[in-house]
C-alpha cells in the first residue's frame, strides 16, 4: 500500500501539472489562434488592396487630368457671316463640293426662289443626298465648319 501511495503520489504531481498545461494551452491558446489567423488574413488582404492601388494610381492621374482637359473633338464654331444676295449659287456650289468630299451621292440642290423673292433673312435650299450614315456625319460635320450656313431646318433619312 506504501508502494501504491508513493506512486501515487509520484504519478500524480506531474499529472496534475500536465493537465493543467493542457486545460491551459486548450483554453487560452488554442481560442486566441483563430482572431489572430483571421486577423493575418486581413492584413494580407489589405496589403494586396494597397498594392493594387499603388499601381492604378498613374492611371487614375492620367485618367483625371485628361477628363479637365478640353476634349479635341469639339468641333470650333466658325465666326458667323451673311452671305450676300448675289451669291446664292455659291451656297448651292459648296453643298456639291462638301457632298463630294463626304462621297455622297448629289441628287439634287434647289434652292428655294420664295425666300429670296420675299426678302427673307436666310436662303432655304432643299438638297437631297445618298449615302451611308458615316458619310452623312461626315457631311454634317463639314457643314459645321461653313460660316454663312446658319442653321439646319429639317433632315429626313430613310433606308
Amino acid at each position: 500500500m506504501l508502494v501504491r501511495n508513493l506512486l501515487a503520489s509520484k504519478f500524480a504531481k506531474p499529472a496534475i501539472f500536465g493537465l493543467a498545461i493542457t486545460l491551459f494551452v486548450g483554453v487560452a491558446i488554442v481560442p486566441a489562434f483563430f482572431p489572430i489567423a483571421e486577423t493575418e488574413w486581413d492584413i494580407e488582404q489589405v496589403e494586396i488592396e494597397l498594392e493594387r492601388q499603388r499601381k492604378l494610381f498613374p492611371v487614375f492621374v492620367r485618367l483625371l487630368k485628361a477628363s479637365r482637359e478640353t476634349s479635341p473633338e469639339v468641333l470650333p464654331l466658325p465666326e458667323t457671316t451673311k452671305l450676300s444676295r448675289g451669291n446664292t449659287g455659291q451656297a448651292t456650289g459648296m453643298l456639291r463640293d462638301v457632298a463630294a468630299e463626304s462621297n455622297l451621292q448629289v441628287e439634287s440642290i434647289s434652292p428655294d426662289m420664295q425666300t429670296i423673292l420675299k426678302g427673307s433673312k436666310y436662303l432655304k435650299v432643299k438638297a437631297v443626298f445618298n449615302g451611308d450614315i458615316e458619310e452623312f456625319r461626315d457631311l454634317l460635320v463639314k457643314l459645321g465648319g461653313v460660316p454663312y450656313l446658319q442653321h439646319i431646318h429639317t433632315l429626313k433619312f430613310r433606308r
